[in-house]
């Protein structure tokens, strides 16, 4: 038998006070902690890749390796059977993903340099995941010449870490500044393909301070090309999107899955409350996974009261599959909130002794 109105809001207010996280202790040392991993070093990596059985953690010793143990890996790799290469990348690529702390982007460059496509393609994915500026060069040289457009498109995205790092002044080498600098031009660059294009604006919209981005975007969506809109809203996702606020709209009842996906996911970044009904609605009905999961997140954004509020009680009627992405959705909206709450009490506690401090 449902629940009355009344009850409903009360079990809405019950569990929206139970999804405080726990604070995180400020005495740990994030950079140095083990997070339960087991300490593995490199000499045992280096065995263990080349023995008969392999655990996944037995790879661990190839995080942050030096450059001397570049050398020592890229001798061994040549000699290991081909196959046998393709199932340790993947292999690598899957333990970098689900460690964040890790950077196994050295271990990734030697991979960049393999023969074998499949192999490259998780070392172009597993090079997205760093930002050792020693792989800018080789990722440039693979966007630029290899034979392969899948994966010159993928070198093209691992290039977005490189270019944050570039926005944030960490990439001292005038050299690579230079190499990071071709990405605008090559989404500009009509003779190579829409793919490659698409996926260049996208890295390259990782550069907040280049003005000349919004045009850019301005010019994919104003034409008729699939593939450049799709690119378009990607990079929204960086610049910001609310300026395109009707487009995406339109977007969103798109047959594409992937442009609905792109489009709730830009929506979230667009700042504009007048997205919200569409976004719910796409939460709330869209067939595709993906898409309601792209929904819940941006109404997450978005952070506010409204958003707040919808997530709530679209959380009443979601599938079990959707409940974890709406509860990370609804933290995020709350801690975001929590943290505005403490800027302006903050700030009125400032001001407050600035009038005593003038009375004086």
């Amino acid at each position: 038998m449902p629940q009355d109105k009344s009850e409903d809001q009360e079990s809405n207010v019950q569990w929206f006070n139970m999804v405080d996280e726990e604070p995180l202790d400020d005495e740990i040392d994030i950079e140095h902690y083990n997070f339960g991993m087991p300490e593995v070093s490199f000499e045992d990596s280096l065995a263990a890749i080349q023995g008969d059985a392999l655990a996944p953690l037995d790879v661990l010793g190839f995080n942050q390796i030096s450059r001397k143990n570049i050398h020592a890996l890229r001798s061994v790799w040549t000699t290991l059977p081909e196959q046998h290469r393709v199932t340790l990348s993947d292999l690598v690529l899957m333990v970098a993903r689900e460690n964040p702390y890790t950077d196994f982007g050295r271990f990734f460059q030697v991979l960049l340099e393999d023969g074998n496509d499949a192999v490259r393609l998780n070392a172009a994915a597993g090079a997205g995941l760093s930002e050792d500026t020693a792989l800018i060069a080789p990722l440039i040289e693979l966007a630029e010449h290899d034979a392969n457009q899948d994966l010159r498109e993928a070198a093209i995205l691992a290039l977005a870490p490189q270019v944050v790092a570039l926005d944030m002044g960490m990439v001292g080498d005038a050299r690579d500044r230079q190499r990071l600098s071709k990405l605008k031009g090559w989404a500009l660059d009509t003779s190579w393909t829409s793919a490659l294009r698409a996926a260049a604006l996208e890295a390259h919209s990782y550069d907040e301070m280049d003005e000349d981005t919004g045009d850019i975007i301005r010019d994919f969506i104003a034409g008729d090309d699939d593939v450049l809109q799709l690119g378009a809203m990607r990079a929204m996702v960086q610049y910001g999107a609310g300026q395109f606020t009707r487009f995406l709209e339109k977007e969103l009842l798109s047959n594409d899955v992937d442009r609905r996906e792109a489009a709730a996911q830009a929506m979230g970044m667009s700042g504009d409350e007048a997205v919200l009904p569409m976004l719910t609605m796409a939460a709330r009905e869209d067939t595709e996974s993906v898409v309601r999961e792209a929904a819940y997140t941006s109404l997450g954004n978005i952070a506010s009261k409204q958003s707040l509020q919808a997530l709530i009680q679209l959380r009443q009627y979601a599938s079990d599959d959707d409940l974890e992405v709406i509860d990370s959705a609804i933290q995020y909206a709350q801690d975001f909130q929590n943290l505005e709450q403490m800027a302006e009490f903050e700030m009125l506690e400032f001001e407050s002794d600035d009038d005593y401090d003038d009375e004086e």
